[in-house]
């Protein structure tokens, strides 16, 4: 099937370009990395085990505090007692093995996470944080234990990636598209990409996307991920060599919308 490639009109919008943070990049890295030319946003990183620094101060505070039953004010107010450096109020409301805020807390990670949304599942609400360069961070809250000690029962974290390979960088930026992940859309793709990717209907998110396949025109490729409805997205890469000292952020130069005919 040849690739038909619109531009300009009729192409929808999705994605924010979120603000940027840390060091430069090589292929590959993972983690916190801002654009090359971009200096680093300041701010005093947690530390310590638990994320949470500090000296314990606040703990009498902590201990008459009351603890929230709605699941996504749950995990905000265990993000505010790392962010804030509280351990001890940080310990009431993470489960005793859950390490997830000593991981974020390394030096190597943006440190400016913001709660994004909360979902359910099987007994569980999972929360998804996202920090300024898209690295992702995921809760999971126990529902019988809201409104009681130790809710946030475990964690997981996901720092952006720049995969060499075309696919796997292109599955990448898709998979941030689907989680609402602007930060990260905006590291993987030039801005005219955003703007063309901001413009597919937010309807489309949950059509289930699978990769259709990869096709070649002049100096660029294309990789295209189908719905079961037919209708198609495609990343448009440069060829390698086209652009010798290209930086693994940015990649995606254009994003295509290519409704089923």
């Amino acid at each position: 099937m040849q690739l038909t490639i619109r531009t300009g009109a009729g192409i929808a919008i999705v994605a924010a370009t979120a603000a940027l943070a840390v060091a430069g990049c090589t292929n590959n890295q993972i983690g916190s990395v801002p654009p090359a030319n971009t200096a680093p946003t300041g701010g005093t990183p947690a530390s310590g085990g638990g994320g949470a620094g500090g000296d314990g101060g606040g703990a009498s505070a902590a201990a008459v505090a009351a603890y929230p039953t709605d699941a996504q004010a749950y995990a905000q107010a265990a993000l505010t007692a790392w962010a804030g450096h509280d351990q001890a109020r940080l310990d009431q409301l993470r489960d005793p093995g859950n390490t997830i805020f000593e991981t974020i807390s390394s030096p190597a990670y943006d440190q400016h996470f913001q709660l994004d949304h909360c979902s359910g599942a099987a007994g569980s609400t999972y929360c998804s944080v996202y920090n300024n360069v898209g690295d992702d961070l995921e809760l999971q809250l126990s529902n019988q234990l809201l409104g009681g000690p130790h809710a946030v029962v475990s964690g997981s974290f996901h720092p952006i990636t720049f995969p060499t390979d075309m696919q796997a960088y292109a599955q990448e930026a898709l998979d941030a598209w689907l989680a609402h992940n602007t930060a990260r859309i905006s590291y993987l793709l030039t801005s005219d990409a955003v703007t063309h990717m901001d413009a597919i209907a937010a309807s489309h998110q949950a059509d289930g996307w699978t990769f259709s396949d990869s096709q070649g025109a002049a100096g660029s490729a294309y990789l295209s991920w189908r719905n079961p409805a037919g209708d198609r997205i495609a990343f448009r890469f440069y060829n390698p060599g086209v652009m010798p000292s290209e930086s693994p952020q940015h990649r995606i130069h254009d994003v295509l919308w290519l409704p089923h005919s």
